[in-house]
């Protein structure tokens, strides 16, 4: 029986990589989790194969194959089999935004370890495997350190196997071994380090490709050019203003650590707690204010709150795009919310009723009741754009209270940037009816929960629109 393979286990710093938000909580990096990964294998021969991984079925194994050399990988044990004396394999995890955990300390613990990440272990050949005698050297490097702290010494980006040093002169067959492999929280959100100085002014450029940008501690002009572009931030994102206009588009950090940056070509904000799609939002500065304040009164409508930013911009930038009003309806008839608000809508007497308490304030009239329950029963008007139909047909007084609960929507979501529907719903309880109707103090009501959310620590997003809709009580009240 051949003697036991020594392992040995060495690191160097060369290709030092960065990462704003470290590892995923679900630490178990599967095979499929290393899709892009470039695997370089060198043979005995001086001959050499790059191969790029893939991922090989849905849900756990990945892997990658050349003429000479294949390699694959589902939870723990990494299969390799080269058909010609392979001297030394190297496996570079960044472009998969994954690492190598060496470490078998845990997060906390003495001994260093990378807060986010958790207990992992060096290269180590599996059972079976243990005995081809000689000696195989596991090199990493590409030493990864959180932002703006310094490396602990237990992630790499690079594992080295060198081959060499066991008794063929190279490895000729099979070969199995485990080696520690966590994923980050986000794609993309592993870099080459760029040091530990982030104070100052920066302009930050992306590339071609997709990049993952942080400016740090100061205010930035970020621009991420072509790709699918991130811009990352260390807080939670009720830490934050976000304000997009026709001209620029800029977040603040209301704690003021990490300043106000200006984003060019931006697709995606990732936050510690949340990932944002910018492209949600991409056309809504092309929308008239009068549409804008048309889609708030089909808001209210259906939803009987006051308009959040973030879902009125949503629908906006599709109404920009080509939507049409009563396809967005139709939409908000199928919401969980429209659905509580209006239950039944198969009784058409008491549908009626309650779209008229909730869109106009107020009971129907014995002409227009007869009216819309006629056309719902003979199927004339479908009850998804019911709700439309009667903002439609609003007349003297209707037109009036329908402006006043958009007005206070655009206030509350395109003005002040707020998105609580809580708080929403509560704007519309102290408005009122029509025959109680008290725009002052909803609109006060409004005033101060802005003064509350835009607070530091108030934990909430604040999204502003400039330029689209004008403040509508600018002077009135």
């Amino acid at each position: 029986m051949p003697p036991r393979t020594k392992i040995d286990i060495a690191t160097n710093r060369r290709d030092a990589h960065e990462t704003v938000f470290g590892i995923r909580e679900d630490t178990v990096s599967r095979g499929v989790d290393l899709a892009g990964a470039e695997v370089t294998a060198i043979f005995a021969d001086g001959t050499s194969e790059e191969l790029i991984w893939r991922a090989l079925d849905q849900w756990t194994r990945g892997g990658a194959a050349g003429k000479s050399v294949a390699l694959s990988y589902s939870f723990g044990v990494h299969e390799l089999s080269a058909s010609k004396r392979l001297a030394s394999l190297e496996i570079d995890l960044s472009p998969a935004s994954s690492v190598f955990d060496i470490s078998l300390a845990s997060e906390g613990s003495a001994g260093g370890n990378t807060p986010t990440s958790h207990v992992g272990f060096p290269f180590r050949l599996a059972p079976g495997f243990e005995e081809m005698g000689g000696r195989v050297t596991a090199t990493y490097s590409g030493e990864v350190n959180l932002v703006e702290r310094p490396a602990q010494g237990d992630l790499y980006t690079t594992l080295t196997i060198d081959f060499t040093n066991l008794p063929a002169g190279g490895l000729l067959g099979k070969a199995e071994w485990d080696s520690d492999i966590d994923t980050t929280k986000y794609a993309g959100d592993l870099a080459p380090s760029r040091g530990q100085d982030f104070s100052g002014r920066n302009t930050l450029r992306g590339s071609a490709e997709a990049d993952f940008l942080f400016g740090g501690g100061s205010n930035d002009t970020i621009d991420g050019r072509a790709g699918i572009d991130t811009a990352a931030y260390l807080g939670a994102r009720g830490s934050y203003t976000l304000t997009i206009s026709k001209s620029a588009t800029r977040i603040t950090d209301r704690e003021g650590s990490e300043g106000r940056d200006t984003l060019i070509d931006i697709e995606q904000l990732a936050f510690s707690d949340h990932l944002m799609d910018l492209e949600d939002y991409s056309s809504l500065t092309r929308l008239s204010s009068s549409k804008f304040s048309d889609l708030a009164k089909v808001y209210v409508a259906y939803f009987g709150r006051a308009a959040d930013a973030e879902g009125l911009y949503f629908w906006a930038d599709k109404l920009a795009e080509g939507m049409d009003m009563h396809t967005i309806a139709s939409h908000f008839s199928q919401s969980a919310e429209a659905k509580a608000l209006y239950p039944n809508t198969g009784d058409t007497s008491g549908f009626v009723s309650a779209v008229y308490a909730n869109v106009l304030g107020r009971t129907p009239d014995q002409a227009g009741f007869n009216f819309w329950t006629t056309h719902l029963s003979n199927g004339s008007l479908s009850p998804a754009t019911f709700v439309l139909s009667i903002i439609g047909g609003a007349q003297g007084g209707d037109i009036t209270y329908l402006s006043h609960k958009a007005d206070l929507g655009v206030y509350f979501s395109a003005i002040k940037g707020m998105s609580d529907v809580s708080d929403a719903q509560e704007i519309l309880n102290i408005f009122g009816d029509q025959a109680t109707s008290n725009v002052e103090a909803a609109k006060d009501s409004i005033d101060r929960y802005f003064d509350a959310a835009s607070a530091d620590n108030s934990g909430q997003f604040i999204f502003n629109l400039i330029g689209v809709v004008d403040d509508p009580f600018a002077g009135a009240l």
